[in-house]
């Protein structure tokens, strides 16, 4: 689902950049940079997805292994 949401936001922007471009012709140039911008900053975060949602997964199993009851895991446990 996120891959599909991440691919649909970086063409959607990246059509509405190059459209919003053409409306205006005397200043297409801005847009067509935003437009190229925005589309391999969304095209990065699509490389990195798989790595970014394994961390996310480790993270969920990491937090499930704290004490029952205690919210702030290990702090509550330690001696001064």
């Amino acid at each position: 689902m996120a891959d599909f949401a991440v691919t649909a936001l970086g063409v959607a922007g990246f059509l509405g950049f190059l459209v919003a471009g053409r409306m205006d012709d005397a200043n297409a140039s801005p847009f067509d940079v935003f437009a190229f911008v925005w589309f391999f900053t969304f095209g990065g975060i699509k490389f990195c997805l798989p790595w970014l949602l394994s961390k996310r997964s480790a993270a969920k199993r990491y937090s499930g292994r704290r004490a029952a009851g205690s919210a702030f895991g290990s702090w509550t446990s330690q001696k001064r």
